[in-house]
């Protein structure tokens, strides 16, 4: 299943919200509408029972089967560390044909030695466990890992590899292909590329300085046992979505040296500690039935249907003792897989010629 949303191109003088999730045989036009003071009390009783009907809580269930866990080499400590990782998918040409491209998300820190002040991988993991969601129960378990290796038999990186060419950008996709074989019986959901909610449009689903939200993810391994869900550990932006920021914090280089690291660009500042296992996950919006008060005409509006669980970025880590955590924004997420269906694209055409 495939988790798709339209978002309006902007917002003029009314409040106008819209959106559907979808599967892959499903793909409504979304409709637009207005709801004001005139009809506020019948409008809200009903929309209260329709959407308590459709999901309970304010995350969409579904939703959980996007995200995996990534378990990594054991260290030199001989401990496996765990992190996230999430699936987002696009459609695109391959051979004249249009095709589904499915990517696993994740941080380039967990790729290989990647850290914020070398902002490079000199070396990279010869692979990691992907646990993810089955059709099939093994052992009366519907998960079961999945090693992918990141290089090929003569050592080198993988051509389904990307990572994000800015340096201090901790995010990395890989290209799922053979891995999602019928014989793996993979149950693969993905968020579809129009689920990532673009840093500039954050505000027009009336989420902002002080709003909560939600990391998906496997803080200190913690998942459930028979699924293997992630669980949603909440936090509160403590920056202006739509404004860039920069932020230092000390950082241990490869040389085992302590620096001050500086990231800057579309980050989410977010007020609530990310533990180890978190890295990698997505952040998402709640999905809430929004109100705001109308600034002309000072009308109190609702929108017609809660806001959708988009994803506004990717965790990256804690911000040194501070308490606050850093995300990069989905923007980056939309950029890197852009790239890679370019340079694919373009070898492909090469090979023609």
């Amino acid at each position: 299943m495939v988790f798709t949303e339209y978002i309006p191109s902007e917002i003029r003088n009314h409040w106008q919200v819209s959106g559907l999730v979808t599967n892959r045989k499903e793909n409504h036009k979304m409709k637009k509408r207005v709801i004001t003071i005139p009809i506020l009390l019948l409008w809200l009783v009903y929309s209260m029972t329709i959407h308590a009907q459709e999901q309970a809580g304010r995350i969409e269930p579904k939703l959980l089967k996007a995200v995996v866990r990534i378990k990594l080499p054991a260290n030199e400590k001989g401990v496996r560390p765990t992190g996230t990782g999430f699936l987002v998918s696009r459609e695109t040409n391959i051979k004249d044909n249009v095709i589904r491209r499915t990517f696993l998300v994740t941080n380039k820190h967990l790729f290989g030695d990647w850290n914020a002040a070398d902002g490079d991988i000199i070396n990279y993991s010869d692979g990691f466990d992907v646990y993810f969601y089955r059709t099939l129960a093994t052992s009366g378990l519907y998960y079961k890992p999945l090693w992918i290796p990141l290089k090929n038999k003569d050592g080198k990186l993988k051509d389904t590899v990307k990572l994000h060419p800015n340096p201090i950008i901790d995010i990395a996709i890989l290209a799922l292909d053979e891995e999602l074989s019928p014989q793996n019986a993979i149950d693969l959901y993905s968020f579809d590329v129009s689920y990532l909610l673009p840093f500039d449009k954050i505000t027009v689903w009336f989420t902002g300085l002080g709003d909560q939200v939600f990391a998906l993810g496997y803080p200190l391994g913690i998942t459930s046992l028979k699924n293997g869900y992630p669980i949603a550990k909440s936090g509160y932006l403590a920056s202006l979505p739509g404004e860039e920021f920069a932020a230092s914090s000390p950082c241990i280089n490869r040389k085992k040296e302590t620096v001050i690291a500086q990231i800057e660009g579309k980050i989410l500042v977010i007020d609530g500690l990310i533990v180890g296992g978190n890295s990698g996950g997505p952040v998402i919006l709640p999905a809430e039935t929004m109100t705001r008060r109308d600034p002309k005409t000072k009308q109190l509006q609702f929108s017609s249907e809660p806001t959708k669980n988009f994803v506004i970025g990717i965790v990256s880590g804690a911000l040194g003792p501070s308490g606050v955590s850093i995300a990069y924004s989905s923007d980056y997420i939309t950029e890197l897989v852009e790239l890679y269906l370019k340079e694919e694209n373009a070898k492909q055409e090469s090979s023609k010629s």
